[in-house]
């Protein structure tokens, strides 16, 4: 389920998780007042991070990349950049050769195409779930509260920003299919 949270509001929500005095803002994007400049500051930094600590369903992409005309200098055969948008690359489906990641590229002896997943980055907060907003703003409220001032002590927004992650990497988790377990020693003991 998506959430109809925008940037704005997110940002307040944040600026709650810091306590009273921590004030409101009517536009992330041209508030003037510290707390407005912090949290514009911050925020992709903030998203980015958080979208990178979970493959959330909703920022996860699969493409399939041609090889670069360029070839690394030794080591392996071809190598393949990675889209603009990846944050994290996750996997390589379909092929069983070793690869290597180096900046932004897979180097193997894959000729191609590979077919990969990753977490892409996403601006769209119409995408974010529900849950990842709540992670996204204790997040946001750990960053900014050296500047922006509220009750709520640093301890106390690092832990509800572990808190509203678990939360929120359960409920996304709970929306895949099971995974099948292959049965093995441990496994056949028991019957």
């Amino acid at each position: 389920m998506a959430s109809t949270a925008t940037v704005t509001q997110i940002a307040n929500l944040a600026l709650t998780k810091l306590g009273p005095g921590s004030g409101y803002i009517t536009d992330l994007t041209t508030d003037t007042t510290v707390a407005g400049q912090a949290l514009n500051r911050v925020y992709e930094f903030v998203r980015d991070g958080v979208l990178e600590a979970h493959p959330w369903n909703f920022a996860v992409k699969r493409v399939e990349l041609a090889a670069d005309v360029s070839t690394p200098a030794w080591g392996f055969d071809y190598q393949y950049s990675l889209p603009a948008d990846c944050l994290r690359f996750l996997s390589m489906e379909g092929t069983k050769v070793e690869y290597q990641l180096e900046q932004d590229k897979i180097l193997c002896d894959d000729a191609g195409p590979l077919n990969i997943r990753y977490i892409s980055r996403v601006t769209s907060t119409s995408l974010f779930s529900p849950t990842f907003v709540e992670a996204l703003a204790c997040k946001w409220a750990f960053e900014i509260q050296g500047v922006v001032e509220g009750r709520a002590t640093p301890g106390q927004l690092w832990e509800m920003y572990e808190r509203s992650l678990s939360s929120a990497k359960r409920a996304d988790a709970q929306s895949n299919q099971p995974e099948d377990m292959p049965n093995g020693d441990w496994l056949d003991a028991r019957y």
